[in-house]
């Protein structure tokens, strides 16, 4: 099956599906971008841009709107502990708010959702003990990728310099004790995380991937990651999840794994226009490669590898892995067709409609990492 055909019957069975949160996947965190209904009109938002098909605005806001009726109601342990968070918390709702305002003209929605995020990026309670406070997935550098995405996003007018005032101050709250945490943070222990949405690897990234950042302050936690690294016996370069925890099944993930590593190198290779660290992001995308995976996620799976190895490719302008990121998204439309599964059709990042998504960007010679990276952005 072709990846436009793929984007097609996702789209025409989204379009069938109910309006109702009894209809996203198993688990999911109701509200969340991560696999609930703001995840919904996130994709379909973006199916709109991408695919031109405007009328689907429309049932964005349906599904934004029933996300935002769970949301007034929701307590900390709804959103799973982590209330602030970008992709499984609050965040991740009022940058879809923002971005439907946006497309449909309306200033204040675009205003309100802003001045929250702003509040949020404020606001340090609500941070789980057994998390990074820094994350991506619930915590600061999430948010702040949600505030610089939306200052690329949102095109000037009239209210444009109040927004863009929010978001630089959410940025700045958000970055300087980023910066001070990488630049004074002790060496690694066997159980700190050191994958990409919940660990070391994200942050350095998040750091990495601000264009305005000085490279300095990402030395300390790239020699740290770098020295938890491990090899085989074929010279193939991977992490844990920590230290203490090898998992082979999520060995090329983008949430703990050998994909999040890729892009953090890349963008440290591009931030430093270091030879090792080129050196570091090709091993990383050779490693991901050859790890074999059955999960077709965005997550977890394929279609997160295929944004790996198409960074990489980017980067150093190699067709060879522009070939492989396409064959790795490819086969992840393949499982999801093959599998006849629809349990998890809803879910963004770890359901059809990541991959999906990737596709219908890819089409358009768009390669950035959904959510986190404004449209446009490759390296």
């Amino acid at each position: 099956m072709s990846l436009t055909r793929f984007v097609d019957l996702t789209l025409e069975r989204v379009r069938a599906t109910p309006v109702d949160l009894a209809r996203l996947p198993p688990g999911a965190v109701p509200g969340s971008l991560f696999a609930g209904a703001a995840g919904v009109a996130y994709f379909l938002l973006e199916a709109a841009r991408l695919w031109g098909e405007g009328e689907l605005l429309d049932l964005a806001d349906r599904w934004c709107s029933l996300g935002r009726d769970w949301a007034s109601r929701a307590t900390a342990a709804d959103w799973e502990g982590l209330p602030r968070g970008f992709l499984l918390g609050e965040a991740g709702l009022l940058y879809v708010e923002a971005l439907l305002g946006h497309a449909r003209g309306d200033a204040g929605r675009v205003e309100a959702a802003v001045a929250k995020v702003e509040r949020l990026a404020s606001d340090d309670a609500g941070v789980r003990a057994d998390i990074r406070p820094a994350e991506i997935l619930g915590g600061a550098s999430g948010i702040l990728c949600a505030a610089r995405a939306l200052d690329a996003r949102l095109a000037p007018g009239p209210t444009h310099r109040a927004v863009a005032a929010a978001l630089s101050r959410a940025r700045a709250r958000l970055t300087a004790p980023l910066r001070e945490a990488l630049r004074r943070a002790p060496p690694l222990g066997p159980n700190d995380p050191l994958g990409f949405a919940h660990g070391l690897a994200g942050e350095l990234w998040t750091l990495a991937s601000t264009r305005d950042e000085e490279p300095g302050p990402l030395d300390p936690g790239l020699a740290d990651l770098l020295a938890a690294a491990e090899t085989d016996d074929e010279g193939l370069i991977y992490w844990g999840t920590r230290r203490s925890e090898i998992s082979p099944e999520l060995l090329g993930a983008w949430c703990v794994g050998l994909a999040g590593h890729t892009l953090l190198w890349c963008a440290a290779a591009l931030r430093t226009r270091r030879e090792a660290h080129l050196g570091l992001a090709r091993r990383a995308a050779e490693s991901t490669w050859v790890v074999r995976t059955t999960n077709p996620s965005l997550c977890c799976g394929l279609a997160g590898q295929a944004i790996a190895l198409q960074r990489y490719a980017s980067l150093v302008d190699d067709p060879l892995f522009r070939r492989r990121a396409r064959d790795r998204l490819a086969h992840a439309a393949q499982i999801l067709e093959a599998s006849g599964d629809t349990s998890r059709l809803l879910g963004l990042w770890q359901g059809s409609l990541g991959v999906a998504l990737v596709a219908m960007a890819r089409r358009r010679g768009e390669h950035a990492l959904p959510c986190l990276e404004a449209p446009g952005v490759d390296l």
